[in-house]
């Protein structure tokens, strides 16, 4: 849970342990598909969020776009 997006694309990419790499397997968007993937099902084993419109289940680890842009004019509008 706690593992960055970074650390599971290196693991991806390079593989770890005794799981081999898959930078030729995988393109470079099926790899951040799998990663969100994971963290969809880390996020729905803990009754939290993770989709493409909102994530309350690791929001320092990114945002999605549609709430960071909402955030953003919530921000602008407050100044």
């Amino acid at each position: 849970y706690n593992s960055t997006n970074g650390r599971f694309y290196h693991a991806i990419m390079y593989g770890k342990n005794v799981m081999g790499g898959y930078a030729d397997k995988l393109s470079f968007e099926e790899r951040w598909q799998v990663i969100h993937y994971i963290r969809a099902l880390q996020a729905t084993e803990l009754k939290k969020t993770y989709t493409a419109e909102a994530n309350d289940f690791n929001p320092a680890f990114g945002m999605p776009e549609k709430q960071f842009k909402q955030l953003a004019a919530n921000r602008a509008g407050v100044s």
